[in-house]
């Protein structure tokens, strides 16, 4: 029965969803291989076994590699013909992916060398990139998985490990082809360059064309245009060939460089530039009529082996110089005889003509008169005029007879104790540099500037105020006013006590000293308080007292205010003891105020300890007055005590008593609430008291001039605290001496003389004037000698004198020499005639004195005959033929002039014929032919340095002394001989790598075992 038609077991869409998965699982978990597909290029006719083949297409593929955990097959095997690589590797690749992007072009190609385009085809390589291996397919499996959904998607490929025989791989990639480039079989051929130099000789002429001018560009060039003289009347036209440039896209003639300077021109030719398809080019020339010049260059052997263009070279054309004899004639000289011309001189220049001098023969010399006022030359005038001066004869002028001096100079003070002026009192004499002025050191002494300081303190501010009282004298860097002072801190509250008044004293207790009482009142009891403040050092320990208020002999109990071993307040009323419990150790080297009270409480007596403003502690007694804290005071006063043996700080010790009332009271003169009147009796001092506070200081700065403090910083300054007291306010000392603050001054000169002083510095604390010393003068007479010059007119004679320096010191009018005359020497040039030889000299000087004929001398150098259009060294440039590598002509670029023979024409040497040169580089994998056998190699190295060339594949040999030819790149090199294996350079070369180069080894060793060459070992038949 037919198939149920409603279940189509693989549509189209369902295919092309299995198809799309598999290509994105390669995707995703293959790797990217290179398929190589084999090119037949030969094969046998009768058993059509292939012959040769390469490899030269690569089409990149993702593909899955089944044996993902590593290569299958036989894998490395030790067999008796050597060890043998048995590796498989087996991939799958999509079949759609092939059919779309490979069997096309495969299909494209030549069905000879390509069987098979459809499928991937047994014989073609896989490149595998993680191995760096190729491996052959062997058997391509296209029905696995077997028509899922009535479709095959995917090929198989079955690869074993390529054996390379000598198969052409040339793919562009240089990771797969350099893969062969040490394995094969690797010929080494040793290569040498190769070449000839070519001969050249020149035709010369005269009636050539010298110079091409080209007047115009012309434009819209699509080729050269031909260029074309017009011919002379008699003789060789001349030709040339146009060089076009492009600028912007417009093609324009750059240049027209002669071939063939022509001869027999007497005219210049016209020229005449067509073709090429452009127009407006114009061009013009110039000839050269009288002098011989290359007017052609003849290629006698055109060599071979030229890859660079040589440079050509010239010889220079040869001259003779002139020769010629002078007339004298009334001393001068008139003319110049010539009795050779010389040849080629350039006719657009001037030649040098050389004239002796005149001898000297009846010169007269000159002489002066001279005239001195205020001992300098005034006065130099002609005596004698002279005969025969043609320069400016030195004038020599006796040197001074006077002597050098010393200058005086003096100074004057001012009121500021300042050098106030200089001036000259002696100029001196024969000073040649300035002097230099010492003025002696101020007599007055170093002293130390003073201020006076006040000070102010309130509301917990306090203000300094300072001014400059004298300024001292000899300071060298900017003093400073210190301010030392007793402060207490800002956060002190000791303006506030709770009685009496703020004295800011306090007692050193050195040692133990009685209270003295001011008044009537004596006893402390029902009502009364006792103030203090006191500073603990914080390096004491143990039970300190500080006060002793009462006594037993007084009629009462002691009562004693000290520091217990824990730092704290207490206060002791006989067995009875007060004490702070929770404020921290007073020895803390900072002041605190403690104030003591008794009041009477309803009968009862409450006493009280307050500390820095708190209550540390309260004891009540049964009756009032009880417990009196002073009991007769007059009879036994309290004792401040020495218990730290270092001095105890106290200050303003107030002690208050009521006298009557009950409840509370005011201090001092005032009224309690209840109307009850107080008084107070407080502590009077001796001279043990000092000011309270810790000492500081502040640092003001001083600004000086010349030495002197001239202001200070601010007029006051103020700080946050409590200033107690003013211990010191001082200014630094002056640390520099009279000799820093010496004056100092400068004086310059003129011919000699001092003529001017200035004070550089005016010092200070000078209190009387001081002497100026000058250094003496060090110049000698002939230093101040006066000079002078002469000046001549044009008849050979002295005109006047001149006088440059007047000089100094002359106490007698000096004698004046003048040099004798030396005559003037003849000066002309020489005239060229259009034949280069010189026909005539012009004089510029005719000279003076000449007695008897000079000689005669005339220039005879390549640079007066180097000259635009006369004599010229002719240059050119060669032109290759590119394809034989010889060269073809000449390019004239300047045909020269004034040749009298032929020239020598020198041609470098083909750079091939130096060392291992040839042409071009050989690159890899390309095909080599040689030139006469035609035999055919492919390239695995290339040592250019060596000249060592290493192919492989050669189907024949070549023969020694032929050129090799790459077909790829050009390169062109002479075969010199076949190398050994010994012979090959290791550097710069690739060594065979034989994967069976251990093949003997092998059988060798293999043999000691089993050795068939004797006797079989499994016994004979």
């Amino acid at each position: 029965m037919p198939l149920n038609p409603f279940f189509l077991q693989g549509s189209a869409s369902e295919q092309r969803l299995v198809q799309d998965l598999i290509n994105e699982q390669l995707r995703m978990f293959g790797i990217e291989v290179y398929y190589l597909p084999r090119e037949i290029i030969s094969r046998k006719t009768v058993f059509q076994e292939i012959q040769s083949s390469e490899f030269d297409d690569n089409y990149l593929i993702e593909a899955y590699v089944n044996t993902y955990d590593g290569y299958t097959g036989g894998g490395d095997v030790l067999t008796k013909f050597g060890m043998q690589l048995k590796d498989e590797l087996v991939v799958t690749i999509s079949k759609e992916r092939w059919e779309d992007y490979i069997a096309p072009f495969l299909a494209m190609g030549d069905a000879y060398e390509t069987e098979l385009a459809h499928r991937p085809r047994e014989g073609d390589l896989i490149y595998f990139p993680l191995g760096g291996r190729f491996f052959e397919v062997k058997f391509v499996e296209h029905e696995n998985p077997f028509y899922q959904l009535q479709k095959n998607y995917v090929y198989e490929l079955q690869c074993e490990l390529f054996e390379y025989e000598n198969e052409v791989i040339d793919t562009d990639i240089a990771e797969i082809d350099e893969r062969t480039s040490n394995i094969g079989e690797i010929i080494s051929l040793k290569m040498v360059g190769y070449g000839n130099t070519a001969v050249l000789g020149v035709d010369l002429a005269r009636g050539y064309v010298r110079d091409i001018f080209l007047n115009n560009q012309g434009y819209n060039y699509s080729s050269t245009p031909t260029v074309t003289f017009s011919a002379p009347i008699s003789g060789r036209t001349a030709t040339a060939v146009a060089i076009t440039t492009s600028i912007g896209g417009a093609r324009s003639i750059k240049e027209i460089v002669l071939t063939d300077a022509g001869e027999g021109y007497r005219e210049p030719p016209t020229v005449t530039i067509s073709g090429g398809g452009g127009v407006g080019a114009a061009a013009t020339v110039g000839i050269e009529s009288f002098r011989q010049g290359v007017s052609k260059v003849v290629v006698l052997s055109s060599g071979d082996g030229y890859t660079d263009v040589p440079v050509v070279t010239f010889g220079s054309p040869t001259f003779t110089g002139a020769t010629g004899s002078a007339v004298v004639s009334n001393n001068t000289v008139s003319s110049i005889v010539l009795s050779d011309g010389g040849s080629n001189y350039d006719p657009d220049r001037n030649i040098g003509v050389t004239i002796s001098p005149p001898t000297g023969s009846g010169f007269v010399q000159a002489t002066a008169n001279t005239a001195i006022a205020n001992g300098k030359l005034v006065s130099l005038s002609v005596n004698n005029a002279g005969i025969g001066y043609s320069v400016e004869p030195a004038v020599t002028i006796d040197a001074p007879t006077g002597v050098g001096s010393t200058a005086v100079v003096t100074a004057t003070v001012n009121a500021n104790e300042n050098v106030e002026t200089l001036s000259i009192a002696s100029s001196g004499q024969f000073y040649v540099g300035n002097p230099i002025l010492t003025i002696d050191a101020p007599t007055g002494i170093a002293s130390t500037a003073t201020a006076n300081t006040t000070f102010t303190s309130n509301s917990g501010l306090s203000t300094f105020s300072y001014s400059l009282t004298s300024p001292g004298r000899y300071y060298l860097s900017q003093p400073t006013l210190t301010i030392k002072y007793l402060a207490l801190s800002a956060g002190f509250d000791a303006t506030s006590p709770k009685y009496g008044t703020v004295a800011w004293k306090l007692i050193d207790a050195d040692n133990d000293r009685n209270l003295t009482w001011n008044g009537n009142q004596t006893t402390i009891d029902q009502e009364g308080s006792v103030q203090l403040y006191f500073k603990a050092q914080s390096s004491n320990v143990g039970f300190s007292t500080i006060l002793e208020l009462n006594k037993v002999s007084n009629g009462g109990e002691d009562v004693t205010l000290g520091i217990n071993t824990l730092g704290r307040v207490e206060l002791g009323i006989g067995t009875v003891s007060i004490a702070s419990t929770t404020s921290a150790s007073v020895r803390d080297d900072t002041w605190h105020y403690v104030y003591i009270e008794n009041k009477n409480e309803f009968g009862s007596q409450l006493t009280s300890l307050y500390l820095d403003g708190d209550l540390e502690g309260s004891t009540s007694f049964g009756l009032a007055g009880d417990k009196p804290l002073i009991t007769n005071a007059n009879l036994t006063p309290p004792v401040l005590k020495n218990s730290y043996n270092t001095g105890i700080l106290v200050d303003d010790i107030y002690s208050t008593n009521v006298l009557s009332g009950i409840g509370s009271y005011v201090p001092l003169s005032g009224v309690s609430t209840l109307g009850v009147t107080t008084l107070s009796s407080t502590v009077t001092y001796d001279d043990f008291e000092n000011a309270i506070g810790t000492e500081q200081e502040i640092s003001i700065n001083a600004n000086i001039e010349n030495g002197e403090v001239i202001s200070l910083d601010n007029n006051s300054t103020t700080l946050t605290g409590i200033v107690t007291a003013l211990n010191s306010a001082v200014i630094d000392p002056p640390l520099g001496v009279a000799t820093n603050f010496r004056a100092t001054g400068t004086a310059t000169i003129s011919e000699g003389f001092v003529n001017s002083v200035s004070i550089a510095s005016s010092g200070a604390g000078y209190l009387t004037v001081p002497n100026v010393a000058v250094s003496s003068a060090t110049g000698s007479a002939s230093q101040f000698t006066a000079t002078g010059r002469a000046k001549i007119n044009g008849f050979g004679q002295i005109s006047e004198f001149e006088i440059l320096s007047m000089g100094g010191g002359y106490l007698l009018a000096p004698g004046v020499t003048i040099d004798p005359p030396l005559g003037q020497t003849a000066e002309g040039f020489a005239n060229v005639g259009l034949d280069g030889a010189i026909d005539s000299v012009t004089f510029t000087k005719i000279g003076v004195g000449y007695t008897t004929p000079p000689t005669v001398g005339f220039s005879n150098t390549i640079g007066d005959r180097d000259g635009e259009s006369g004599f010229s060294t002719a240059t050119g440039n060669i032109v290759l033929d590119n394809n034989q590598n010889n060269i073809l002509r000449v390019n004239i670029t300047n045909p020269g002039a004034g040749y009298l023979g032929p020239c020598t024409v020198l041609v470098e040497d083909p750079a091939a014929i130096a060392g291992n040169a040839g042409i071009g580089t050989f690159w890899f994998n390309e095909v080599v032919i040689g030139e006469d056998s035609l035999i055919r190699a492919r390239v695995k190295n290339w040592d250019q340095e060596e000249g060592v060339l290493q192919i492989g594949q050669e189907n024949g040999k070549f023969f020694v002394g032929e050129k090799i030819i790459g077909q790829s790149s050009g390169a062109i090199y002479i075969l010199d001989k076949y190398m050994l294996l010994s012979e090959v350079p290791a550097a710069g070369s690739v060594q065979n790598i034989d994967d069976y180069d251990q093949n003997d080894l092998f059988e060798g060793e293999a043999d000691m075992i089993l050795d068939f060459t004797e006797v079989n070992p499994f016994g004979e038949v």
